[in-house]
This record gives structure tokens, C-alpha cells and sequence, in this order.
């Protein structure tokens, strides 16, 4: 069992999941202002840092939707614009980039870069942390409906795939996460 697994549906010990989980469903209708507003309610309520556990919960949702059950190894990001160019992260919206770097990083089991990218708005204005908090709350809602504009998925390359032999639950934050 890997040391960064807790179980999501313990709402007694993580009782900030059931608003996270409200927040998706409400993304899921495509109702963005309420998720924003149960979102706020959450940290009031239960602190700051659990925004980042919501966030490694619709990653996972999603993740586990698409098929995706394990972490670790190799993982490359690409962004490519509505006429299916792959014309790079520096013609994509930059909240869009970084819910992408979260979804890889998370992808890759790499807690020391997901950090990396949720620090990078530390201290930001609130509007411009919900913008990206509500662009991973997007990306991970079209992956959930399986909006062909939005994919996922890993490339093996000869000896760096990920074998298994280090399994995880899939849907298990790092510790750290109250």
C-alpha cells in the first residue's frame, strides 16, 4: 500500500468532499457559478488547502472515467486548439495550461510538482485562483462527459512503462490533506 492513500469516501475524517463532490455534479450541468460558490463555502469552512484535495479528487474522477487506474512514469502534456493543430501551451489560455500541469503531474505521481503548479498562484488575487480552480473543475467535467476536445491517455515507450509494481488505489491523495 503506498503512503500517500486515504480513502476518499471517509467524509467523517475529509467532510470537505461531499462540497467538492457537490462542486462537480453542479459542473457536470454546467452550473460554474454554483461550484464556484460551493467552493468558497468549503474553504471558509474547512481551510484553504482543501482546495488542492478537491482538485486531486476531479482529477482522479476523471482520470479513473477515462480508464487511466495507475500512476507514475512518463507523462507528456500537449495542448491542441479547436482545429486540432498542436500548436503548444503558449497559445492556450494560461489557466487551461496550469489544470493540465496538475493533471500531469498527478498523472505522473508527482507530488512535488503538483505543489510546483498549485504555488504558482499563491498570493494571486481570488478571481484569478478561482479561474484556474474552475479550468481544472472544466477540464476534468469534459474528460467526465467525454468531450472529444478534451483527451487523456499515456504513450508506453519500451522499458519506461509504468509496470504496476508499485500499485495504488487510483483516487488516493497524497497525505498532507485535511
Amino acid at each position: 500500500m503506498s503512503e500517500f492513500q486515504f480513502e476518499y469516501d471517509d467524509v467523517e475524517q475529509f467532510p470537505w468532499l461531499r462540497q467538492a463532490g457537490a462542486a462537480f455534479q453542479c459542473g457536470m450541468v454546467g452550473e460554474y457559478e454554483e461550484a464556484s460558490r460551493l467552493l468558497r463555502a468549503m474553504q471558509q469552512e474547512h481551510g484553504a488547502e482543501t482546495v488542492a484535495g478537491a482538485i486531486i479528487a476531479w482529477i482522479d474522477a476523471a482520470l479513473t472515467f477515462q480508464g487511466i487506474n495507475d500512476y507514475g512514469g512518463t507523462v507528456a502534456l500537449h495542448f491542441i486548439n479547436m482545429d486540432g493543430d498542436g500548436d503548444g501551451a503558449d497559445n492556450a489560455p494560461k489557466e487551461m495550461v496550469w489544470a493540465g500541469r496538475l493533471f500531469a503531474a498527478r498523472m505522473a505521481d508527482d507530488r512535488e510538482m503538483f505543489d510546483a503548479v498549485i504555488n504558482t498562484i499563491a498570493g494571486v488575487d481570488g478571481k484569478v485562483v478561482g479561474d484556474h480552480v474552475l479550468a481544472v473543475l472544466h477540464t476534468a467535467v469534459q474528460l467526465t462527459l467525454g468531450n472529444g476536445r478534451v483527451k487523456v491517455g499515456r504513450r508506453h515507450h519500451g522499458t519506461e512503462r509504468n509496470t504496476g509494481e508499485n500499485p495504488r488505489r487510483f483516487g488516493q491523495p497524497w497525505n498532507g490533506l485535511s
